[in-house]
């Protein structure tokens, strides 16, 4: 029966990840739909981009190179051209003219270049290095997520669908590891980083999910004081102000991004406190700090440093409902 049942979990591996492989195909597509709907990449971080790019590469070299079945290892494939995906919507999308955006989209080019050749010509000696050194690149990666997340006490663009998806799919290869690849210990160890980590940040979502409802809550009218309400809807009209637009004034998506830049000077994604200093300052106010600190917490950012795009958006349209 032991036999039989080894048999079995064998047989049933390719199948599973044959179905892992074409399921792959649209699990990155829920976070590129998201970044092309807000026109922004705001809340990814650019190392965790760029480590799941090095990440998957790394790995894909490996497993073609060690003639690992593709059921094996296939949604990896697809994870690779996906991610590269995000990183140019992040050069189409980030602040700054197009020049200089091609610029560093052209120098990311050459780097993949390089690095694709680096990895199709590594010595085979080296393979079990090479699979090796995706563990530590993952753990950064997602390090370099969460910790963006806690700083902004937000996940701004972050795919929950995308993120739950990487996790199952890491569950499951867990199982598919030990049934074809003899449970190699570097792959297993991989696959074992990306279920703590897809948890983390699922975590993460689930806490932060109703940020930009406490920034509508934050000025809505149904309860507080007269004197609180005041100053709440003083401080949406102030947003609106520093974006140059009247108390009922329609806005575009468009026209919101460009507001946004405007005050955003350095490109980061985020209006961060000295950003919304300066902003303030160009109208003279009697008191900066108090003023600064009625717009921070009318976005729902008192106690924090910065008001990312989402934020903005929720104060700008919503803020005096």
């Amino acid at each position: 029966p032991a036999v039989a049942r080894c048999s079995l979990s064998e047989a049933a591996a390719p199948i599973v990840g044959g179905v892992m492989t074409l399921g792959s195909a649209a699990k990155g597509v829920p976070q590129i739909v998201r970044i092309l709907r807000a026109r922004s990449t705001t809340g990814l971080a650019p190392a965790a981009l760029y480590g799941d790019l090095l990440v998957f590469a790394t790995k894909v070299s490996y497993h073609s190179r060690m003639r690992y079945p593709l059921s094996a290892w296939g949604e990896l494939l697809f994870l690779l051209v996906q991610n590269a995906v995000c990183v140019g919507l992040r050069h189409r999308f980030a602040a700054g003219p197009p020049r200089r955006r091609l610029l560093r989209a052209a120098v990311d080019g050459g780097c993949a270049a390089v690095i694709a050749y680096g990895l199709a010509v590594l010595p085979e000696a080296l393979l079990p290095w090479l699979s090796a050194s995706t563990a530590p690149l993952l753990l950064c990666s997602y390090t370099a997520q969460v910790s963006t997340n806690l700083r902004r006490r937000s996940t701004g663009q972050l795919s929950p669908l995308t993120v739950s998806l990487r996790g199952a799919g890491s569950l499951v290869r867990v199982g598919t590891t030990l049934a074809q690849l003899g449970g190699d210990l570097s792959v297993l160890g991989n696959h074992c980083i990306g279920v703590v980590g897809s948890s983390i940040l699922l975590s993460q979502i689930g806490c932060y999910r109703t940020q930009g409802a406490r920034s509508v809550r934050a000025v809505r009218p149904s309860r507080g004081t007269g004197a609180t309400r005041l100053q709440a809807a003083q401080a949406v009209l102030m947003w609106r102000s520093l974006g140059g637009f009247g108390p009922e004034t329609p806005i575009s998506n468009t026209e919101l991004r460009a507001a946004f830049d405007a005050i955003d000077t350095d490109g980061s994604g985020a209006i961060s406190r000295n950003e919304l200093a300066e902003a303030v300052m160009r109208s003279a106010p009697a008191d900066l700090d108090q003023v600064v600190e009625s717009l921070l917490a009318a976005a729902g950012r008192e106690g924090s440093e910065t008001v990312d795009f989402e934020e903005y958006k929720a104060i700008m349209r919503h803020g005096g409902e």
